[in-house]
């Protein structure tokens, strides 16, 4: 006896299979844009922190520095300058 699968519940699984990927897609792309966006802030708040950094403007690299670190806070880079800076208001 051979068993044949209706055509109406094939479409249903088919349409169900690519609405499921669709929506997986768009949360994936959801994701990138999102990390690359952190990227892109992440470099900013380093690049204007070392340049205030390099100009003795010690309050606004230390707020630039903070910023990159709560973006990346597995990033030791801005720690270490946020150090740097304290010791430099320490004095």
């Amino acid at each position: 006896m051979t068993r044949t699968i209706p055509i109406k519940n094939s479409h249903n699984h088919l349409l169900k299979l690519f609405l499921f990927c669709f929506f997986l897609f768009f949360i994936l792309s959801l994701f990138a844009q999102t990390n690359a966006t952190i990227e892109n802030d992440y470099q900013d708040a380093i690049k204007k922190g070392a340049q205030y950094l390099s100009e003795e403007k010690f309050d606004k690299a230390l707020y630039y520095f903070e910023s990159a670190s709560r973006l990346k806070p597995e990033e030791n880079y801005p720690k270490t300058k946020i150090r740097v800076i304290k010791d430099q208001l320490d004095d």
